[in-house]
């Protein structure tokens, strides 16, 4: 009979290498993903003033969108950019 928990420490431990291979595997491929998502950014950034101009563009919105929100209250100036680009959505260029 004590064969039974033998085999169940051998298959807690095979669990855990294999769980600890794959977060490795996984780890590696996400920084890999990574890499190339910063060179594919850094290409596309430094293409021309216009495409700089638009991906600050695009961070800026992101910024808005994670930090403002329905109970969001905001004391804008006329002169603000994110005043001037609020009042500016629906109108023509």
């Amino acid at each position: 009979m004590p064969a039974k928990p033998l085999i169940i420490g051998d298959k807690e431990k095979d669990l855990q290498r294999i769980e600890s291979e794959a977060y490795r595997e996984a780890q590696t491929i996400q920084g890999v993903a990574d890499a190339k998502a910063t060179e594919i950014y850094a290409a596309a950034y430094n293409q021309s003033e216009i495409s700089r101009d638009l991906y600050d563009f695009v961070k800026t919105l992101e910024t808005y969108n994670r930090v403002i929100d329905s109970s969001t209250t905001l004391a804008l100036t006329t002169e603000s950019e994110l005043h001037q680009l609020l009042n500016g959505i629906g109108q023509n260029p």
